[in-house]
């Protein structure tokens, strides 16, 4: 019972559904204070590191995952499955678009239009210098006609192995001077001028394959110009140059 009404009067009450009903306010209001204390810890400001989270390629405090479901993620971790992590393959040296003569040839030509702003820009560019020596040369003055690219010849440190194959069979030849747009070939030449032919040249794992074209024959010897070679194997090739060159010949 509890005071109601005039002074002396009681009211009868259920005692169970007084005791429920305030067992529901405090757990309401215990409900509230979570909530509170819960929007206190939540910083949404970008001084919150969850949410303003940068990466670093030297912590070992962190793993940067990429290319997978957020979902999957969560679902793998929360039911403490393993996983495999794979890292990621190296980034190429020089990329691709850098990696062809059009680049090269540009790049000169920036060279000589304003040669202060590439000497700031190539030490940080991750060329290499070596690489780059083998850019087209100038036209040759005082010509009746315009050779499309002309490249400095190589003579090589060593005799490099190529494989020929022809319309009249192949040749087991070896190349002592090369370039970027052909070469001198040497042995038991039996090639006429004219002739198409396919070059394979061992280099590691992976050959270098290009077409050539025979523009003169002399005595155990023959000179071939590249008709034909994609942009791989093409810096396979002045790969291979930078590293046989010997001297220019």
């Amino acid at each position: 019972m509890s005071p109601a009404g005039p002074r002396g009067a009681f009211r009868v009450v259920d005692g169970d559904a007084a005791r429920a009903a305030g067992t529901a306010d405090i757990a309401e209001m215990v409900r509230q204070g979570i909530r509170k204390a819960q929007d206190k810890l939540i910083d949404l400001s970008l001084r919150n590191g969850m949410l303003n989270f940068k990466h670093s390629e030297t912590s070992a405090r962190h793993v940067r995952i990429i290319d997978e479901p957020i979902a999957f993620l969560v679902d793998a971790l929360s039911s403490g499955r393993s996983l495999d992590i794979l890292p990621l393959p190296p980034v190429e040296e020089v990329p691709r678009d850098e990696d062809t003569d059009k680049f090269r040839t540009q790049l000169k030509a920036a060279k000589e239009i304003d040669p202060e702003w590439l000497a700031a820009f190539l030490p940080k560019s991750g060329l290499d210098p070596e690489l780059l020596a083998l850019a087209p040369l100038d036209p040759l003055p005082d010509r009746d006609f315009v050779r499309y690219r002309r490249y400095r010849r190589t003579k090589l440190s060593r005799s490099v192995p190529a494989m020929v194959s022809s319309a009249h069979g192949k040749q087991s030849l070896t190349i002592d001077v090369m370039s970027l747009d052909g070469g001198l070939i040497s042995g038991d030449v039996q090639l006429a001028v004219g002739t198409s032919a396919s070059l394979k040249i061992p280099n590691g794992l992976r050959s270098i394959n290009a077409q050539a074209v025979v523009r003169f024959v002399r005595s155990h010897q023959a000179g071939f110009e590249w008709v034909g070679m994609d942009l791989e194997d093409r810096a396979k090739l002045r790969k291979l140059l930078v590293s046989l060159s010997d001297r220019v010949a």
